[in-house]
């Protein structure tokens, strides 16, 4: 992407005292404008800068009842890992999905999901 000039409004930055006791007036900072780097619309990342990477198809929304969501994400990890480690793979797909989600909802029902595995694996113990 290229480079966008960004508008400054002018302020008044307000009367402070500094360290050494001397009273500073308040003055105005006038308008200014300077150059950035576009990186796009709000709430879109670049696909050059995209880390978040959903491999698989789970089936969770969040219109469904926890319980089927929870079912769902479950079932879309590694069957052949004990069951501690797919509760931890499966709060980590839903922290991944609560961290790159614009959504509120989403992001909440999400970060839900993600702590109810961790407390899942905590109580389940761990196969070595």
């Amino acid at each position: 992407m290229g480079r966008i000039r960004v508008e400054r409004k002018g302020y008044w930055r307000k009367a402070y005292t500094r360290k050494d006791g001397v009273m500073v007036k308040r003055s105005w900072v006038p308008a200014t404008s300077f150059m950035v780097k576009d990186v796009g619309a709000r709430g879109r990342t670049p696909k050059s800068k995209r880390w978040a990477k959903f491999e698989k198809v789970t089936g969770w929304k969040k219109t469904q009842k926890p319980v089927t969501r929870r079912r769902r994400v479950l079932a879309a990890t590694d069957k052949r890992r004990s069951r501690h480690d797919r509760y931890v793979e499966a709060g980590r797909m839903m922290n991944q999905l609560a961290n790159v989600t614009t959504d509120k909802p989403t992001e909440k029902k999400a970060r839900s999901d993600a702590n109810y595995f961790f407390h899942m694996a905590k109580k389940t113990p761990e196969r070595k």
